[in-house]
C-alpha cells in the first residue's frame, strides 16, 4: 500500500469520526505528533499516541463533522507532505462561530512512516480567525 493510500484511508476515518482504537492502525506505538503554534494551540503541543487517542474522544464533543480536502502531496523517501483544507462543523460555539458554523484551517503536515505506519507527524495549521 502506498503512503498516499494509507493517508487517504486515515483521512477517511477522520471524516467518519475515527475511534481511539483506530489510531493503532495508522500510528506506531511510539509515534509523536508535534503541533506548531497556531490559534488553537498558541504555545504549540507535542503528543504521544496515547494522548492523540484521548484527544480524539474530546474532539467528538466539539465537532459534529469534519472534512479534509487534499490540495497536494509531496513524497520523499519515507516522508509524505500534505497540503490540505480542513473544515470542521461545530457542535459547540467557539469564538464567534456558532453551533453548526464552520471552522477552517489550511494546513501543511509532514508524516514520517516506519513499516507502513506514521511514526512522526509535524503539523503547521493555519486557522481562519474565529
Amino acid at each position: 500500500m502506498s503512503l498516499i493510500s494509507i493517508l487517504e484511508a486515515y483521512f477517511g476515518e477522520i471524516e467518519q469520526g475515527i475511534s481511539a482504537d483506530s489510531f493503532t492502525k495508522y500510528y506506531t506505538s511510539d509515534a509523536i505528533q508535534t503541533d506548531y503554534p497556531n490559534l488553537m494551540v498558541p504555545a504549540g503541543l507535542t503528543q504521544a499516541i496515547h494522548e492523540l487517542q484521548h484527544s480524539s474522544t474530546k474532539t467528538k464533543g466539539i465537532l459534529s463533522s469534519q472534512k479534509v480536502e487534499i490540495q497536494r502531496y509531496y513524497e520523499s523517501g519515507n516522508t509524505l507532505i500534505v497540503e490540505a483544507l480542513w473544515t470542521g462543523t461545530l457542535a459547540l460555539p467557539i469564538g464567534q462561530i456558532p453551533i453548526g458554523g464552520q471552522m477552517k484551517a489550511n494546513f501543511a503536515r509532514f508524516y514520517e512512516f516506519e513499516n507502513g505506519k506514521i511514526c512522526r507527524q509535524r503539523n503547521y495549521d493555519c486557522f481562519e480567525p474565529f
